[in-house]
């Protein structure tokens, strides 16, 4: 028997919200990777003898390290 239009959308809704809550983190890190993130990175990484591309590589692969951690 099919689910009562009712019962479907509030399945889709409770779905959606803990979508939301649980990317919320994720949003939050990814929407403070700017350019003044990776200019911070790159001067770290000079300050310790190594390139900015080298620093954004590491920046960009822990946080998705991170990523495939909580998938």
């Amino acid at each position: 028997m099919p689910c009562p239009p009712a019962a479907l959308d509030a399945e889709l809704h409770a779905a959606l919200a803990a979508f939301d809550a649980a990317a919320a983190p994720w949003r939050e890190a990814l929407e403070d990777l700017d350019e003044d993130v990776l200019a911070e990175a790159g001067a770290e990484a000079r300050a310790f003898g190594a390139g900015p591309t080298t620093a954004v590589d590491e920046l960009v692969r822990g946080l998705l390290g991170q990523l495939a951690d909580w998938q």
